[in-house]
């Protein structure tokens, strides 16, 4: 095709462009007068014209060296990253921009060096035989302008952690466990956080130690929230997100059960109504979330360290955690003020639960331990023993009583906080929920049903002040509370010798007792350690075996008794092999490989006086 000569080229491109001026000032009059036709941002590149232009859309890849090898894949955009159980030791994070310039900044925490440095573009971080204990990211260039790094990490025994951004700290720097997986993604600025209902402490990204707080875990409405002192034992910090849809979340107390809203620009609690004044969304900001109201567009902040609501927002971080914290509860029902109990006060095994008019009592009273997200075991003050459903049986109506200690599901309660402020109680093994016989009323038997949100399966739990606790009395001692439930094994418990051993693992206990079924009597009583999770102690009914002076290799214990075939014996502390220096003196732990370990002295005894065929009874 012949060229145009340049003069040519010229001319056509004046002419083109007298045509084409009313059209873009045309254009150019509309933008001006009508802010709705989407007037775009210098960030925003006007693309309506051209349908080739797109957004750029990076990637994020990531891969680790996992207890003796690297993965064998990058895990890319939010793909979860190693195992539970596992050793992230080494960590490469690279970008893929799509155009944009910038790159992903990332260095990590051990134990043994502190924080590393910075490194970028994949290079491997960290050491080979060393453990992650946390993490940090963050953008540069056009990245860091247009998106957010958004990751999380899930760490030993405690499972999955809120998202973090651009920078802030992803699992610990303190005496949580080693990271096992990660995940790592972009986010678009000014689009929504995600995250899932649960309860959460909101922390201020520029103080950690700082978060938003019910003052005095008041109860009444429009109580307004304030900025506190972070205490991760209190359940007036514990706020519970639920997705309301359309991108909206509502914030309800744990311990109030009310709902945060904005009233009139103050952040105060009320029962909770469906609009737009108790509804909130959350956005990614310069490595926090800002909260901001739907109904007003006013975003979270404080004022004298009253919570408000203002056009300029604090930015904060979601903590997971569970609805209550551990302690001391007292349990009722609001619809009739009757309180969960011990049926007559009594310390038996099998002992059914009621609830009836206040008597002040002990049997009144219990205590809540986290085993694992909002789920607890539940142990009566007075009795030390554990609330369950009998059998974990899941028929309707099935009994609920206290027992002796054991690991099972029967004696796991998941709590749930109900939308109108009060609490559900659901059983492990039975999958049903706590509840009421005859309507509540004083003296009504306590039973394992379908939930159907009844009146009777709905309770209010009231943490016990330290002045009802001291009235009470002090808590049994680990001492106390392994003899207490001792005695009354040995009542019925039969042994071919004039002994009888009892273990307790929950208190790391051993007690001896001497004479015959029926008329024993408590004649010895040790601490002592049990096995370590994961080399738990069998738990059930032994005989005393054969006897070793001492073995072990790189170590030494002396004094062992067999009660489980050569597997499981009662010997003494761990000394350096060969000798009396003490290589691992704990007692009171669970730390053995399944042993019962006890000071030499005590485990001399057993050597020395209890015969073979003696019975051993362990248990939680």
């Amino acid at each position: 095709m012949r060229q145009l000569k340049p003069l040519h080229a010229v001319l056509i491109a004046l002419v083109v462009a007298l045509l084409l001026m009313p059209q873009m000032a045309l254009a150019s009059t509309v933008n001006a007068e009508s802010p709705s036709s989407g007037l775009l941002t210098a960030s925003e590149p006007d693309t309506s014209e051209d349908e080739d232009v797109q957004e750029a859309n990076p990637i994020v890849s990531y891969k680790a060296y996992i207890d003796s090898k690297w993965t064998s894949s990058w895990k890319r955009q939010g793909a979860a990253l190693g195992s539970a159980g596992k050793k992230m030791q080494v960590l490469k994070v690279k970008v893929n921009g799509d155009g944009l310039s910038g790159n992903v900044n990332y260095r990590l925490y051990s134990k043994h060096v502190g924080w590393r440095k910075w490194v970028s573009d994949g290079k491997a971080i960290g050491q080979k035989g060393w453990v992650i204990r946390g993490v940090q990211m963050k953008l540069t260039g056009e990245l860091k302008d247009q998106f957010d790094i958004v990751y999380r990490v899930y760490l030993e025994n405690t499972g999955w952690q809120p998202w973090v951004f651009n920078g802030g700290t992803a699992g610990s720097t303190g005496s949580l466990g080693r990271i096992e997986k990660l995940q790592v993604k972009f986010v678009r600025k000014g689009t929504s956080v995600s995250l899932s209902d649960g309860a959460y402490y909101i922390t201020i990204a520029r103080n950690l130690n700082s978060a938003v707080e019910l003052p005095g875990s008041k109860k009444k409405a429009n109580v307004q929230m304030a900025k506190a002192a972070l205490k991760s034992n209190a359940v007036n910090e514990r706020f519970f997100l639920r997705d309301e849809g359309d991108g909206a979340v509502s914030i309800q107390s744990c311990s109030s059960g009310l709902f945060l809203c904005d009233f009139g620009g103050k952040v105060v609690q009320r029962a909770d109504k469906d609009t737009a004044k108790f509804r909130w969304t959350l956005s990614s900001c310069r490595g926090g979330v800002v909260i901001t109201n739907v109904a007003t567009g006013n975003k979270l902040a404080f004022s004298n360290k009253k919570a408000v609501t203002a056009s300029k927002g604090a930015r904060f971080w979601f903590t997971k955690t569970d609805v209550i914290p551990d302690g001391l509860y007292i349990v009722s029902l609001p619809s009739t003020g009757t309180l969960l109990a011990v049926k007559g006060e009594s310390s038996d095994n099998g002992a059914k639960l009621v609830v009836q008019e206040s008597q002040d009592s002990r049997s009144e009273v219990f205590r809540f331990k986290r085993t694992g997200t909002n789920t607890y075991r539940i142990t009566n003050f007075l009795s030390e023993k554990r609330i369950e459903v009998k059998d974990g049986s899941s028929n309707e109506g099935a009994v609920v009583c206290q027992n002796a200690p054991s690991a099972k599901a029967l004696q796991k309660w998941i709590v749930t906080l109900q939308r109108d402020g009060t609490y559900s109680f659901t059983n492990r093994a039975s999958g049903n929920v706590l509840s009421s016989a005859g309507k509540g009323k004083d003296g009504a038997s306590v039973q394992s049903r379908v939930d159907i949100s009844a009146e009777t399966q709905r309770w209010k739990i009231t943490s016990i002040s330290k002045a009802k606790a001291a009235a009470l009395g002090p808590e049994p001692t680990p001492e106390e509370a392994a003899e207490a439930r001792a005695i009354t094994y040995a009542k019925s418990a039969a042994s071919s010798t004039n002994y009888f051993i009892t273990v307790d693992l929950t208190n790391h206990w051993v007690c001896i007792f001497k004479g015959a079924k029926g008329s024993r009597t408590l004649y010895k009583s040790w601490i002592c350690s049990t096995g370590a999770p994961g080399h738990e102690t069998p738990t059930g009914e032994y005989t005393v075996g054969f006897k070793q002076y001492s073995f072990g290799s790189g170590y030494t214990v002396y004094y062992a008794t067999a009660f489980i075939g050569t597997l499981y014996l009662f010997h003494s502390i761990k000394y350096n092999e060969g000798t009396f220096t003490v290589q691992d003196g704990r007692l009171g732990q669970s730390v053995s490989e399944g042993c019962v370990r006890l000071s030499l002295a005590n485990a001399k005894w057993i050597y020395n006086y209890i015969p073979a065929g003696t019975k051993v009874k362990i248990y939680w």
